[in-house]
């Protein structure tokens, strides 16, 4: 099976200001849903596929889409999980990472995976694959150092709704929701971490250490220094990036020598 890049192209585009971006990653259902008026992605449902002993996913990460991929591989001996998706909801994605590794499935990006894809699929595989022009990119987590603490939270919700009308008491219901998500997600995200052995500072590097605006992309060698282990990926990873930058921003960044860097 092959995916068509331009299905997550599309979806790349989606939240297309850096605020409504950061709005969607802190509350994908609680906060954007209120926002747009529709639930976060039900517009672009995951294409699901199991033929023998590969499965395929393509599309956004939901607590529906993972529900509908586990009803789909359950009792059948999935080995391989190829995979095409922009990330979605930081607790379905962490969902479907311990079942990736739980049960030592190899993962193959065929086109992106960015986001929750990144940060809970990919670094969650046996073996991991990068297919020629494929990308990985992270642009943070529930740890994100400018959402540590409750007032924190406000200023970035503050932000991202902007103008948009809405009374205090609603908006402060709407922060207590926010920071009761975030305190629950990070609880679970430590365990995650915990278990598969990575260090979550992958995820947020780039923001936090190099100023990435938005997406980045590591190099097979620095994934490695986070326990990512066992990725095959073309020589020249990553691909060009021009065109995907143009559509949102991404950069690939370099971690400095170990011995120069004091912080890993």
């Amino acid at each position: 099976m092959s995916f068509q890049h331009t299905h997550n192209h599309n979806l790349f585009l989606q939240g297309a200001s850096a605020r409504l971006a950061l709005c969607f990653f802190l509350v994908l259902i609680v906060l954007c849903a209120p926002l747009t008026g529709v639930q976060a992605g039900s517009e672009t449902p995951a294409q699901i596929l199991v033929q023998g002993e590969t499965a395929y996913f393509s599309g956004y990460i939901t607590d529906q889409t993972v529900s509908d991929f586990m009803q789909a591989v359950e009792g059948k001996n999935i080995r391989t999980l190829v995979l095409n998706s922009t990330g979605g909801e930081i607790n379905a994605g962490m969902d479907m990472g311990l079942w990736i590794f739980e049960n030592k499935v190899d993962v193959l990006v065929d086109g992106l995976c960015m986001s929750s894809c990144a940060n809970y699929l990919f670094v969650a595989g046996r073996n991991k694959t990068l297919l020629p022009g494929s990308v990985v990119a992270w642009h943070g987590s529930a740890m994100q150092q400018n959402m540590l603490s409750r007032g924190q939270v406000a200023e970035q919700l503050r932000q991202a709704i902007g103008s948009k009308p809405m009374q205090e008491p609603e908006f402060e219901a709407l922060v207590e929701q926010t920071w009761g998500y975030l305190v629950k997600s990070r609880e679970k995200q430590a365990a995650f971490f915990s278990k598969i052995g990575v260090d979550e500072n992958i995820c947020r590097i780039g923001s936090e250490k190099f100023n990435a605006e938005d997406f980045f992309t590591l190099s097979v060698d620095d994934m490695t220094r986070f326990g990512v282990k066992n990725v095959c990926a073309p020589p020249d990873y990553p691909p060009d990036l021009t065109e995907l930058s143009k559509k949102k921003p991404i950069v690939h960044i370099r971690l400095p020598p170990v011995s120069e860097d004091a912080s890993q």
